[in-house]
Parts: C-alpha cells; structure tokens; sequence
C-alpha cells in the first residue's frame, strides 16, 4: 500500500492480480482498478512517482516446468490524473517485486524475482547514482580476478 504526498489517494496491490486506486475521503469503492496484473508476491509494490504524478506497480511471470509462461513481467506506469496508461518497462529478467523511484537521481529501482536491483534512469535526464558508478568502470583488480 502506498500513500500520495498529499495524503488523499492510497494504492493497493493484491494477489487477485488487480491495482487499487483510493480516496481516502470517500472508501466504499475505489476511484479506479486495473485488472488482469499478474502478481505472484505478496510484496508486490505499488508507488506513486516522485511528484505524485505517475503510480507505478510491478508485475509477475511464472515459467512452468514444462516451458510455458504465465503472467507478463514488466513495470506498468499509469498517468495519476487521467488514470491511462503511460508504458510499460519492460523486465526480461523475471518479475518485478519492488519498486523505488528515486526523487534526486531521477531513477526507478526494480527488485527483481532474480534477487537483485534493476536501476532504469534517462541518460538526459538523470544525475548521478548508477551514472556516477557506469563512468568509473571497473576497478583493474576486479578485471583482472
């Protein structure tokens, strides 16, 4: 679950594979819910964007022994005020989990179902973090181990 900054709008994310808008004015019904998210994970984020602009929510894939694929994994990114979709980042990695969107950096970290953190930034746009990191390189002893 998460709060806006302004305190009047929560999310919730839940196993039923659906993402909840709410004014916490008014909490009969939800002011809106998208469907057909597949979510594994009880942890599943959902995140309003720095600025409360843009929520943000994870979704989940399932490989089958067989092969197949349920679910698609990816980051799906709602427009906070019309409540359209903006895009979908893609996840190629497996599910994605946890989400930070980092106000400063101006970058989203995407905890994965692989056990790690996936950081997506606009080279244009973002500062620093991974930036600061990719323009170092390696270290010659991490080369040469």
């Amino acid at each position: 679950m998460a709060v806006s900054s302004d305190g009047l709008t929560a999310l919730s994310r839940s196993r039923d594979d659906t993402l909840k808008v709410w004014d916490l004015r008014k909490l009969r019904d939800p002011v809106a819910a998208w469907r057909g998210l597949h979510n594994f994970f009880d942890t599943t984020a959902a995140i309003f964007s720095p600025g409360d602009e843009y929520i943000l929510t994870g979704t989940s894939v399932r490989r089958g022994k067989d092969g197949s694929v349920q679910g698609e994994s990816g980051v799906r990114v709602y427009h906070r005020a019309t409540l359209e979709p903006v895009g979908v980042i893609d996840c190629p990695w497996g599910s994605a989990v946890s989400l930070i969107w980092h106000p400063k950096l101006n970058q989203i970290f995407v905890g994965g179902s692989d056990a790690a953190v996936h950081a997506y930034y606009d080279p244009g746009r973002s500062e620093a973090g991974v930036l600061r990191g990719l323009a170092r390189g390696c270290k010659k002893k991490d080369i040469n181990a």
